[in-house]
């Protein structure tokens, strides 16, 4: 019998420390350390990029397989829906006339996760595109609004992401050129969140 419950390997450790950036972005988010708790985020999203390339290298059973799919989703509902929430109530324009905004973003991002996992139950193959918006999305979408837009536009655009998250269109899954763009544009948000 083992000691914990649970899978500890290779395959989920960029999963777990995804989830430990953003239980400290959180963290940030209640002392009003903004900025860094945007950069939390950025790397919780590097993790999660990641960890889904890592796991296709590592020889798994069926069980540690869908472990994997159920536990990358439970990070992305840390990761990309309560850390930016936490982000959300933050914003020095937040008051409770936005809260609907919020709900629809979270309530969206839950209902897209729970259908993808029924979804990718059953997929017998590869899918080049994504259905809707990618709740991993937030790892750049977020912080960059943080960066060029006002505060009230940041909170219009959580209403936008959610709306997104359950609309049924195409998104191209990156290749590799894009992931290096993707970590690209991650070092340089992260370099620019500590400096100003």
């Amino acid at each position: 019998m083992k000691s914990f419950i649970g899978f500890y390997n290779k395959s989920v450790y960029m999963t777990y420390l995804g989830v430990c950036f953003s239980v400290i972005g959180i963290y940030l988010c209640v002392i009003g350390q903004l900025n860094y708790a945007m950069m939390a985020l950025v790397l919780a999203g590097v993790c999660d990029m990641f960890d889904g390339m890592i796991a296709r290298k590592v020889k798994r059973t069926a069980q540690e397989m869908e472990f994997g799919i159920q536990i990358d989703s439970l990070a992305d509902v840390v990761n990309f829906l309560a850390l930016p929430a936490a982000y959300f109530v933050s914003n020095e324009y937040f008051e409770a006339g936005y809260l609907i905004f919020l709900i629809i973003y979270v309530v969206a991002g839950v209902v897209r996760l729970a259908y993808f996992n029924v979804v990718t139950s059953k997929d017998t193959g590869p899918n080049k595109a994504y259905s809707g918006l990618p709740v991993t999305s937030a790892a750049i979408i977020i912080p960059v609004a943080h960066i060029f837009l006002n505060s009230v536009l940041v909170l219009y655009v959580y209403l936008l992401m959610g709306i997104l998250f359950v609309l049924n269109f195409k998104v191209k899954k990156p290749g590799t050129k894009l992931c290096v763009a993707t970590v690209i544009i991650a070092v340089i948000l992260c370099a620019y969140l500590v400096m100003v």
